[in-house]
């Protein structure tokens, strides 16, 4: 259900654009960001995979690396490695922006 959920922002981007789902869809997902269930902060992790390749690497970069950066020193193993697949997903907007790409570098190599 989840993974349908998040599928469906994608798809919502394409129709309402970025800045509207920057303004309603992650301003929920980051209210997860502390959230004691290691689940729910995967959940923003699966949040950022269904919008790879949609946003623009400036948004990568303000919005996204932020969060990674911090939840690649999570306590839980899963939501670390799920950073892991969130940049490969991401690894063509980290590619245009070369201080993402160093912040994405720096973390995977700390992993």
């Amino acid at each position: 259900m989840r993974e349908a959920a998040l599928t469906n922002y994608g798809h919502l981007m394409e129709v309402f654009g970025e800045a509207w789902i920057m303004k309603h869809f992650w301003s929920h997902l980051m209210k997860q960001q502390s959230d004691i269930s290691y689940l729910h902060r995967l959940t923003i992790q699966f949040g950022m995979v269904a919008l790879a390749g949609k946003v623009s690497s400036e948004t990568v970069k303000t919005s996204f690396m932020p969060v990674l950066t911090q939840m690649h020193k999570d306590p839980v193993a899963n939501v670390r490695l799920n950073v892991a697949k969130t940049l490969q997903a991401l690894n063509s907007q980290l590619k245009q922006n070369k201080e993402s790409l160093e912040m994405a570098k720096s973390i995977l190599n700390t992993l």
